[in-house]
């Protein structure tokens, strides 16, 4: 199985994209997210991000945020470089809430076989570099997600806007939502997307379980920015039910179906 998939990424020739300063959304670091960190339109001309030698799973825009991160980080460096085996998270497209896009898991060797595995999908070097949630980090998960960069216009700043008349897909949608205004970030990002996450506490792998609990919460929280004094409550209602996420006792408004929302690995 691991020969056919070496022989497999030499066939198609997959690399990691190339990182540059251009592009934000590479990066995990909270503070290059909430940094623009844009600098030329000439991304060939700019010093390369870093990607973690360790895991190899995560960019940062310098050694000062990669220093910065590393309190967070070093859970997932650990357990990643002990335990390369992963999973990656196939959602497929669909209008909606996000919660009832079909969800089915890959497990994969190392981190670089999700190139593979998306390949296979979107075609020959067609995955979008890896998008970072918002949300995701709020309830303690380093999540990246891979869109099809044939369907979807990928912009300097980090945005993704889809461009093909094809279906929406919901789930990443939701997922790229902003924690201050509830925006996203994809705006009509269009197609199948692939997601894999660490939890930054210990370095455990997302799962389609743990990612559809993630949906919900996301989507119940949808409900706090229509109040009007949204500026006020919005962010101390997340971090509270944050907090409960983290202990394990908060759950979904519209129950969790028999679904275990706190699942980690296969």
């Amino acid at each position: 199985m691991i020969g056919r998939l070496h022989q497999r990424m030499e066939e198609l020739q997959l690399i990691a994209p190339p990182l540059s300063k251009s592009h934000p959304y590479y990066v995990s670091s909270e503070s290059c997210l909430s940094k623009d960190v844009s600098t030329s339109d000439d991304a060939a001309t700019e010093p390369e991000l870093l990607r973690c030698a360790g895991c190899k799973e995560v960019w940062y825009c310098g050694r000062e945020h990669q220093s910065q991160d590393w309190k967070w980080h070093k859970h997932i460096y650990k357990y990643a470089k002990e335990h390369p085996t992963g999973i990656c998270i196939h959602v497929d497209r669909g209008e909606g809430s996000g919660l009832i896009n079909k969800l089915v898991q890959h497990v994969i060797a190392t981190p670089d076989d999700i190139l593979i595995v998306a390949a296979d999908t979107f075609g020959n070097d067609l995955m979008s570099p890896p998008l970072p949630s918002p949300f995701g980090r709020l309830l303690g998960w380093d999540i990246q997600m891979y869109c099809n960069s044939r369907m979807n216009e990928i912009l300097p700043n980090g945005r993704i806007f889809g461009m093909r008349n094809d279906v929406i897909n919901s789930a990443a949608i939701y997922l790229g939502c902003e924690l201050q205004s509830g925006l996203s970030r994809y705006t009509n990002l269009t197609g199948d997307i692939f997601v894999t996450g660490r939890r930054m506490s210990d370095g455990r792998c997302l799962n389609k379980d743990s990612l559809w609990g993630i949906l919900n919460f996301i989507w119940d929280a949808m409900d706090l920015y229509g109040e009007e004094n949204a500026d006020e409550i919005v962010m101390p209602t997340l971090q509270m039910w944050a907090r409960r996420y983290k202990e394990q006792t908060w759950v979904p408004s519209g129950g969790d179906g028999g679904i275990n929302v706190y699942s980690i690995d296969v």
